[in-house]
């Protein structure tokens, strides 16, 4: 569990200071710049404040937190980088970013103004002027506020800004997750972003809520002017469902045609490789070392790190929606929204997302809704509906209405998963419920859904070729997940029995 924040107060770097760490970047030394910026927000300024004051970090102004975010992700000093020195740059800045929300509140780090996407793109100077300047002038408080009026940073990447370039927050999520699947040395750089990101808005929403629980008012407390609340546009009076429907197809995009036009590549020749005897560039080490040939395991499973990725922006969007009723969503309208994306993903990517752990930022009040919506799609019309969709379900509601019945379709696929998010169900219902065996009429309806979908799928058509060894492939996970389901009951019991002799 990451550490909270240490709340530092926050102090604007000094004019003179500011304009010497502006001349590094502008000079393309942008090691020296965040290497000053990184002991500025360590040390922080030494002040005659009592024994036993709040520390302090000396932070610049959103628009460097701007430049510092592009280099940490731009491909010329990631995947395109000509030197180590380069590629270092990117190190260090996210390395820097990094220290911001454990250092001070995201409130007072300039990072909510700073991470803030230009409306439109633009390829002239004019508009980037006007997007950076606005930046700047959104300093962190005091009287040095208005000597940052002007100050644009004269630098390469500044004008190539990931803020200006991504047509927005869902863009970027789009397209990373389409490297994931083809171009992994730019998923490597934009899954380190992207976990940064997701972080910050974590974080931004437990201090907003913590505002209001406290009842305190003002901006700082509204969750629409969050990051992820701009970023879903809560703030934008009239915005419909679109934006949702973006997010949504954006973390489960896949690689495919549709997601590749909808979300594509964020710089112009973003994917280019250098050679391998081009000696004019830097090929830096990747992350993933221990994975020798990792094709195979990219395009069935998307990418190792996205799993984890989708299920935070998930938990995400399901608590916003839960704590702003100013949402155009309602959280189950959301939650069908995701559990169609959901039901429709190759079945292991199907798998990985709907299960159970205790480390799994997801609740498990949100995993059941998911899973019990999917179920609902997939199950025989003659399964009666749940009366408390958005509860967990007792073992009377499995009983009912989930765990007797087989598929509402003959297929292999569509019986394999419905086997499985029956068995996530059940497993859920007694990890909450250590000290509750299965009644009778429980293990009763789980061995007739096993009887249903087996009966259901005995003359089921196998299809020839690679399709043939997937219906083979759902076959045997039919089979484990009855397995499992037994094997859960069996332990339950056990557990139960061996209770009742020590008590």
């Amino acid at each position: 569990m990451p550490r909270p924040s240490e709340n530092r107060l926050v102090l604007p770097v000094s004019f003179a200071l500011l304009e010497n760490i502006k001349i590094y970047f502008e000079e393309n030394l942008p090691n020296d710049a965040l290497d000053l910026l990184q002991h500025l927000v360590i040390s922080g300024k030494r002040t005659t404040a009592p024994p036993g004051s709040r520390a302090n970090s000396v932070l610049p102004p959103p628009s460097y937190l701007d430049l510092i975010s592009t280099l940490a992700v731009h491909p010329r000093h990631t995947t395109y980088a000509k030197s180590r020195d380069d590629h270092q740059a990117a190190i260090n800045a996210l390395g820097y970013l990094q220290l911001l929300p454990a250092l001070v509140s995201v409130k007072d780090s300039g990072m909510a103004q700073a991470f803030r996407f230009e409306e439109g793109r633009s390829t002239g100077t004019q508009h980037w002027e006007r997007g950076t300047k606005r930046k700047a002038m959104v300093a962190l408080g005091g009287s040095e506020a208005a000597a940052f009026d002007d100050d644009v940073i004269n630098h390469p990447i500044a004008r190539d800004s990931v803020w200006t370039q991504a047509k927005d927050f869902w863009h970027i999520v789009g397209w990373a997750i389409n490297c994931a699947v083809w171009h992994r040395r730019r998923w490597e750089c934009w899954q380190l972003w992207l976990e940064f990101m997701v972080f910050v808005m974590e974080r931004d929403l437990e201090e907003r809520i913590a505002l209001r629980d406290a009842g305190e008012e003002g901006e700082g407390e509204r969750l629409e002017e969050s990051i992820l609340g701009r970023f879903l546009l809560l703030n934008e009076h009239g915005e419909g469902r679109q934006v949702w429907k973006r997010a949504a197809k954006a973390i489960f995009a896949d690689g495919e045609q549709r997601a590749m036009n909808e979300f594509p590549p964020v710089w112009r020749e973003e994917t280019k490789v250098p050679k391998e005897d081009d000696m004019e560039f830097y090929k830096a080490p990747s992350i993933y070392r221990d994975v020798e040939d990792p094709s195979k395991d990219w395009l069935s499973r998307t990418g190792p790190g996205v799993r984890d990725l989708r299920i935070r922006l998930i938990t995400l969007l399901l608590h916003i929606t839960h704590c702003t009723p100013s949402t155009s969503l309602s959280p189950s309208s959301l939650s069908d929204l995701l559990a169609s994306h959901i039901t429709h993903l190759p079945y292991p990517i199907y798998t990985s997302l709907l299960r159970a752990s205790p480390l799994s930022p997801l609740p498990p009040s949100s995993l059941s809704t998911l899973t019990q919506t999917i179920a609902s799609w997939l199950i025989d019309h003659a399964a009666p509906a749940n009366p408390e969709p958005d509860e967990v379900p007792t073992q009377d509601t499995l009983v009912t209405c989930f765990l007797p019945f087989a598929a509402n379709t003959s297929s292999l696929e569509d019986n394999a998963r419905l086997s499985w998010a029956v068995e996530i169900l059940q497993r859920m219902y007694f990890d909450a419920h250590r000290d509750v065996g299965p009644t009778r009429a429980f293990v009763k309806a789980v061995e007739a859904g096993i009887a249903a979908r087996a009966r259901h799928v005995r003359d089921a058509k196998v299809r020839g070729g690679v399709r043939g060894e997937e219906d083979e492939g759902f076959k045997q996970q039919i089979l484990e997940s009855s397995w499992r389901m037994r094997v859960l009951i069996e332990a339950v019991q056990g557990g139960v029995a061996r209770r009742a002799k020590r008590g």
